[in-house]
């Protein structure tokens, strides 16, 4: 069936790469092979397949995560959270290049899985997890830059950071800009300001 259905869907902007994710799983079976296509293309075929929160989209998904664009890269490290932790961490997070990506985490199953891949450099925080599990679960000697995209409520004392001797870059909402005890040489960059 689906040698005569590739192909027959190709998304021409990223609102419609959205809205053919919408229709679902059948959508993967019409979309082109992208090991053919140029990287802006590439980009609004991973738009379309992670819309499809199907585990089935991750067999498509695979055939994009060794590109170099970093919009396609940025793209499969975003849809981490609508798939199955462990099989989208080995199939897709595991492969995808490091450089200039954040990776983003929203709970305690993807740090876990994060770690177990040994870790990455950069790493966006999106769940509310504490700095116990934070300090245990982001492999120290390669974290560089943190992203604590949440709101960390009154728990405002960052001196937790200093297990991180190789961090360099903070980032934080502006709803946490009063925080206190960030490690010395560790630069903050508030969002939003």
């Amino acid at each position: 069936m689906h040698r005569y259905t590739r192909d027959l869907v190709r998304p021409t902007s990223l609102e419609a790469a959205r809205a053919l994710g919408w229709i679902g799983p059948i959508v993967l079976e019409m979309l082109p092979d992208p090991s053919g296509v140029s990287d802006e293309e590439a980009h609004r075929l991973a738009v379309t397949a992670t819309s499809i929160a199907d585990d089935r989209a991750i067999d498509y998904l695979v055939r994009l995560r060794d590109r170099a664009s970093w919009a396609v890269r940025a793209q499969l490290a975003g849809a981490w959270r609508r798939y199955d932790t462990d099989r989208y961490a080995e199939e897709i997070i595991g492969h995808l290049d490091e450089r200039e990506l954040d990776f983003p985490v929203s709970d305690l199953e993807e740090l876990r899985a994060l770690r177990r891949l040994g870790g990455r450099p950069c790493v966006q925080i999106a769940g509310a997890l504490t700095p116990d599990q934070l300090a245990e679960g982001l492999v120290a000697e390669r974290l560089t830059e943190l992203w604590l995209a949440y709101d960390l409520g009154a728990d405002l004392d960052l001196s937790w950071l200093a297990v991180f001797p190789r961090l360099e870059i903070l980032r934080l909402s502006h709803r946490n800009a009063e925080v206190t005890g960030v490690p010395e040489g560790v630069q903050v960059i508030v969002a939003g300001a």
